[in-house]
């Protein structure tokens, strides 16, 4: 028997200053919670400079990225694994 097959529209966007709180408790559930980060570990002095994206299934956030500009010209890409809905 074939498993049903489900297709989601998923739309990536920088997100809005009121949309950090949203993706700040994504990332908590994702890293702190499942993953067993430090909460002190997970947020840092980058999320004040960093540019933060969402990753939305309709209007929900079901993941969350943000671009860290470490040194200079170079940055590296922090993707929150997308949750369930």
């Amino acid at each position: 028997m074939r498993k049903e097959e489900t297709t989601l529209k998923v739309t990536c966007r920088p997100l809005m200053h009121a949309e950090l709180c949203k993706a700040l408790s994504i990332r908590i559930k994702v890293f702190v919670e499942e993953q067993q980060v430090p909460l002190e570990e997970e947020r840092d002095a980058y999320d004040d400079t960093a540019l933060h994206f969402g990753a939305f299934v309709g209007d929900k956030m079901v993941g969350t990225g943000r671009v860290v500009f470490a040194i200079s010209n170079l940055f590296k890409l922090i993707f929150t694994d997308i949750i369930e809905f």
